[in-house]
């Protein structure tokens, strides 16, 4: 296995002389335990939430420390709860609003893969047979539950105020696709509606690598669905496009897809990041 991560501002932010929002991090927690995370802070909240997309990430590192020894067991209930402690107590700034990120992060072997996800973002595989699947989490108007929200009930209130029916609050959509002469082909797609309930403390979504023939995993804040005028699904199909699988992988794939598609006019129209691991053979 190999792991590696990529982040990188987009030109919104960059025009503007603003900070990356986004943030990843990976790495071997053991010798075939592969961990990665990333993080997106809210663009919206006119604040430093730079501050909570780090904080997030290593947060989840943080928490998942005495869970590492339980395969296919990393993200269960106690996990949660050590999570929020450690970002909660992960406070440099004095702002709240500094802290509205959400996260997707997984804890991978060659057998089990578990990702944990909290807030929005994207999961995308890469199967062994030429075959993608990309799932996309989306909130009402683009305003997903931080994981900030948890300790401050009265915004917990003012958010579920907001959603017109918290028993269909949010959709997960899934995408599995293949590419052929550069485009991509559609094989099947389908929406599932979860509840507040289901996602108010995170959600578990579990593969298994060498069951399913799993080339990469990855998981992606949605700055996905804002590259120039690709689909997700494009998008996803260029940033997972790996040759050479060693080392950086994920840093040298994302920066070459990304500088092709600048000279095409596609334009990162929000700050990007990924975090992913290789499982296939080289």
């Amino acid at each position: 296995m190999v792991v590696d991560h990529f982040f990188a501002i987009g030109t919104p932010h960059a025009n503007s002389g603003g900070a990356c929002q986004d943030y990843a991090h990976s790495g071997l927690a053991t010798a075939d335990l592969a961990v990665g995370a990333v993080a997106d802070g809210c663009s919206g909240a006119s604040a430093n939430t730079e501050v909570g997309a780090q904080a997030a990430v290593f947060a989840f590192e943080r928490a998942l420390l005495p869970h590492r020894q339980r395969p296919g067991g990393w993200f269960d209930a106690p996990f949660a709860e050590d999570f929020l402690a450690a970002f909660g107590a992960s406070r440099v700034s004095p702002s709240e609003d500094d802290y509205l990120a959400s996260l997707v992060g997984f804890a991978a072997t060659s057998r089990e893969a578990a990702i944990y996800l909290y807030g929005d973002g994207a999961i995308a595989l890469r199967y062994a047979d030429g075959r993608y699947l990309l799932i996309e989490i989306e909130w009402p108007g683009n305003a997903p539950y931080y994981p900030g929200y948890s300790t401050r009930p009265e915004v917990r209130e003012r958010f579920l105020a907001q959603l017109s029916d918290p028993y269909a609050a949010v959709v997960q959509r899934r995408t599995e696709f293949v590419t052929d002469d550069g485009g991509v082909t559609t094989l099947a797609s389908s929406s599932e509606t979860r509840s507040f309930e289901d996602l108010e403390r995170g959600t578990l979504i579990r593969f298994q690598p060498a069951e399913e023939q799993i080339e990469a995993l990855a998981v992606i804040t949605d700055g996905l669905a804002r590259i120039g005028c690709l689909s997700a699904a494009e998008a996803t199909a260029e940033l997972l496009a790996f040759k050479n699988h060693r080392g950086h992988f994920v840093k040298r794939r994302c920066l070459r897809a990304l500088a092709t598609l600048r000279r095409g006019g596609q334009l990162l129209g929000d700050d990007l990041a990924i975090a992913g691991v290789w499982f296939g053979s080289e």
